[in-house]
Formats: structure tokens, C-alpha cells, sequence
């Protein structure tokens, strides 16, 4: 599950012209059935008792890029925002 931008982007990364480009760089590396996500109809989450916040950045390193957060924890996972020094 993600936020409803990331699975249009994904979508948008599975068409014909997409899988063709992505083909000849990773020529035999790509599932063309790949599964897809389903969109979050809300931000929050609770897994087993705990808040967990989906937070959409827009565009970063890629075209949309989401953190997750977990209050209770004062944890976010950055992903791709935060690497290597560089903070998006």
C-alpha cells in the first residue's frame, strides 16, 4: 500500500513505451507482469497498535518520493531523501 500518486507513477512505469526503455538498459532483468500497489484512501495507518504516517514529498531523487513516519518511535524512513551524505 502507498499513497495514490506513487501508484499512478508506477502504473505510468509498467506501459508498453515505459517497459521498452526500461528493456534496453536491463535487457531480460524486468518482470512485465509486476505486481502493482494498492493506493492508501487515507495517510495513517495502525499496525498492530501503532500510528505509522505515509508523508508524500513530491518530487526528490525520483519522481514522487514518500516517507514514512512513526511517532511513537520518532523514526521516519527516508528512502531515497536521505543517502550517502546528501539530503535531498
Amino acid at each position: 500500500m502507498t499513497l495514490p500518486e506513487v501508484v499512478d507513477d508506477a502504473r505510468e512505469q509498467q506501459s508498453s513505451e515505459a517497459l521498452a526503455t526500461w528493456n534496453s538498459w536491463f535487457e531480460s532483468q524486468l518482470d512485465e507482469e509486476a505486481a502493482t500497489f494498492t493506493a492508501l484512501t487515507s495517510d495513517e495507518l495502525e499496525i498492530d497498535g501503532h500510528g505509522v504516517r505515509f508523508i508524500g514529498l513530491g518530487g526528490r531523487d525520483g519522481v514522487d518520493n514518500t516517507i514514512v513516519h512513526v511517532p511513537e518511535l520518532s523514526t521516519v524512513f527516508s528512502g531515497d531523501v536521505a543517502y550517502n551524505n546528501i539530503h535531498m
